[in-house]
């Protein structure tokens, strides 16, 4: 098989009827795949979401054990655990970080027409010691969005600099897994070449990357990124700096996300007022906080 031809294949390929072999045997076959690094700095705050309330611990609020990963996903295969956080477009506002969360974790945000509320668990992770990021964002990264985060359109600044000239099976390449990161889903499967990209570049290409980042599809490239990272990684360059208990309360087409209290690294209460009616009428038309059912996670 050409080059050539297995970039065809991979452009036409049926996912749901392909395998983790094939897709590596074909990305072999391609052999190069444009790609741009980049080093989240010591200091950087990755935010994990977790839906529910009640989680303080480090253990509790950091990647699942692998034997609970039972499916396929954006960037990760079945029975293998990373840390999936998000990154905020601006570090001076955090908040970005915990709607990206939000946004990914939550199905009630998502629903125009939903009614409810629910409790939401946001930790802040430190970044104590550079990790080492892999990017797959091209020039065609969600073209045509207007919202898109600064640090997608500099990643597409990066990628236009340094392939300018590159091959055209390249391109095409770098493409799909461009097109694989963005795409909408609706069954896990769909994962499959980008889960298996990622293994294969955090485990087996023998270089030092640490994490993948790459836009959220919730956020169409808006808000920041999220970041994939490795267990090892995330144990050794990750310190649990805060946790924050939120309510998220959704009235069809008004939302409200509202901070219940936050603890800090030594697990000391940071004060936060409780919501008023008033505030809640005002943002989303329900007086009381008990007129909203309570949507539970598991």
């Amino acid at each position: 098989m050409t080059r050539e031809e297995a970039c065809e294949r991979l452009e036409k390929l049926d996912v749901r009827n392909s395998s983790v072999e094939e897709v590596r045997s074909l990305f072999e076959t391609v052999e190069y795949i444009p790609v741009i690094t980049a080093t989240l700095k010591t200091g950087t705050c990755i935010h994990r979401t977790r839906m529910g309330r009640g989680y303080y611990a480090p253990r509790e609020l950091s990647y699942k054990n692998p034997r609970f990963c039972t499916s396929m996903q954006r960037a990760s295969l079945p029975y293998e655990s990373v840390f999936y956080g998000c990154l905020a477009d601006d570090q001076s506002h955090l908040e970005n970080g915990r709607a990206l969360g939000l946004m990914e974790c939550s199905k009630l945000v998502r629903d125009m027409e939903g009614f409810g509320r629910e409790y939401v668990t946001a930790s802040v992770w430190e970044v104590l010691s550079p990790i080492h990021v892999v990017s797959f964002i091209t020039d065609q990264t969600y073209k045509g969005v207007k919202n898109l985060s600064e640090q997608v359109k500099n990643f597409i600044r990066l990628y236009r600099d340094k392939y300018k000239n590159v091959g055209d099976v390249e391109r095409r390449a770098g493409r799909v897994i461009d097109r694989e990161f963005c795409k909408d889903v609706e069954d896990n499967r769909d994962y499959l070449i980008t889960a298996t990209l990622v293994h294969d570049m955090l485990y087996d290409f023998g270089k030092d990357f640490d994490a993948v980042v790459y836009p959220s599809v919730k956020a169409r490239g808006d808000l920041g990124l999220n970041v994939a990272i490795k267990p090892i990684v995330a144990d050794q360059k990750l310190r649990l700096w805060r946790v924050i208990d939120q309510t998220h309360f959704r009235n069809r087409d008004k939302t409200l996300v509202w901070i219940d209290k936050g603890y800090d690294i030594n697990h000391h209460l940071i004060n936060k007022d409780p919501i008023t009616d008033s505030v809640l009428y005002e943002k989303t038309g329900i007086r009381k906080v008990q007129d909203f059912p309570i949507f539970m996670h598991k």
